[in-house]
């Protein structure tokens, strides 16, 4: 009897100490609570939100039940493979200068660029360190990469390309107190590449940081090749004061712009300014446009069609607004075209953050895909199916498609009629082909 009272009295103890700390949590939610919730994995999160914002949570539910997850689409069923790079790790040197394996963090961003090349997927890490694995080699569970050697070291790695049997490299080096905005090429070698300088830029302002760095290749009024290389600008956190004149709308600055650059040369120009930081560039193979996607300020992401000398008006006009509610910030006018720059052909509002853009070319995948575009998102973490008019003035349909992952990078192999993708939140090859085609429901 005495024992049954004693555990009757730990059973309300321990219940007592369970609500004390529920209450605590509650309480320091930003803080503690705030820990443990990043730390969670996304069902986990589900869960919690389900619990403390049902509400919220429900209206979402309802509100978005149209949505469709990957990998049904309105149209497609795809076949979705999500393959964990199993060796997806940084190397860092040494002070014997030896190299080193080192894992990625929890909860950091695996940050990647992906092509494909033959019968390789080939891709690279922030740092620069390039990557292959066959394509006969990939399974649904997991990967191992084979690293490729190569003659230079970079600070940041912005993009790479492979055009024919040469690889592009865009990055930032750093020397001294400056840093340099440069584009590497180098014949394919899977065992190393002898990377050799075909551009660089130098910056000294510490204040700016390079996001920005796409590349692509396209050709001019005269047929001859061209890369094309995006640079970011300042931040609205650094526009202290409304007079404040970006980069991008300042002629003698190298940022904020679109540049052309002959790859024989190094001699380059300015083929668009006024832009805040472009992730996805597409040039039209047939049409010749050019189409990039544009990271806003908060909301106000865009999607432009390019063209030359043209002012895409960043940072007077956006579709976004401010971050900071400060009397001191900018401002944006809500009209471009009124303030003498040219209109997004579209803006996103609620910001998504969106990354490359590329096509789907007609008869490679579906009849029903054929020539939309297809556009990533990070803070979207969500695939973009776009129609377009014929002149690529006007947008006709966009899809949302939610996938649940940072999607970095997007490449379209037209050989295995497949999209490939980098998603950055598990470091994972994210695989879509076409399973089969659906029926409306309704």
């Amino acid at each position: 009897m005495v024992f049954k009272e004693i555990k009757k009295k730990l059973k309300i103890r321990l219940l007592i100490i369970f609500l004390i700390f529920f209450v605590i949590v509650i309480i320091n939610y930003n803080s503690l609570s705030g820990y443990v919730y990043k730390n969670l994995n996304n069902n986990q999160k589900a869960i919690v939100l389900s619990i403390f914002s049902n509400k919220k949570t429900t209206l979402k539910i309802f509100n978005d039940e149209r949505t469709k997850f990957l990998p049904e689409t309105e149209q497609l069923l795809l076949d979705f493979k999500k393959i964990k790079i199993k060796n997806f790790e940084k190397i860092i040197k040494t002070e014997n200068n030896s190299s080193q394996w080192v894992p990625y963090k929890k909860n950091q961003y695996k940050s990647f660029y992906v092509e494909k090349y033959k019968d390789k997927i080939v891709i690279m890490d922030t740092k620069g360190n390039f990557y292959y694995t066959q394509l006969n080699k990939i399974n649904s569970e997991n990967i191992t990469l084979n690293n490729i050697k190569k003659n230079v070291s970079v600070y940041k790695a912005r993009d790479f390309l492979i055009h024919d049997d040469t690889i592009y490299l865009s990055a930032v080096t750093k020397e001294n107190d400056c840093q340099f905005i440069k584009i590497y090429k180098s014949k394919i070698d899977f065992e190393n590449l002898d990377l050799t300088e075909v551009f660089q830029k130098e910056f000294c302002n510490k204040d700016l940081n390079i996001q920005a760095g796409r590349i692509e290749i396209f050709e001019d009024v005269n047929l001859d090749m061209k890369i094309l290389l995006s640079t970011n600008t300042d931040e609205t956190f650094n526009q202290s004061m409304k007079n404040y004149l970006s980069l991008a709308q300042r002629d003698d600055s190298f940022f904020g712009k679109i540049i052309s650059i002959d790859p024989l040369s190094g001699i380059y120009e300015i083929y668009s300014k006024g832009h805040r930081n472009i992730l996805g560039i597409y040039f039209d193979n047939v049409s010749k446009d050019i189409l990039a996607s544009e990271n806003g300020p908060k909301g106000g992401d865009e999607i432009n069609l390019i063209i030359k000398g043209k002012n895409y008006g960043w940072n007077i006009s956006s579709y976004g607004e401010k971050y900071y509610d400060s009397d001191n910030l900018i401002d944006y006018k809500k009209n471009h075209k009124d303030a003498g720059f040219e209109e997004p052909i579209y803006s996103f509002i609620s910001a998504m953050a969106p990354t490359e853009i590329i096509k789907i070319p007609k008869d490679k995948f579906s009849k029903y895909w054929d020539d939309n575009l297809i556009l990533g998102s990070l803070v979207g973490r969500s695939l973009y199916r776009i129609k377009f008019h014929s002149d690529f003035k006007r947008i006709l349909f966009i899809e949302k498609i939610y996938l649940g992952e940072r999607i970095r990078d997007l490449y379209f192999d037209s050989d295995d009629k497949m999209i490939l993708m980098a998603l950055e939140d598990s470091g994972s090859i994210g695989i879509l082909r076409v399973k089969r085609e659906t029926k409306n429901k309704n």
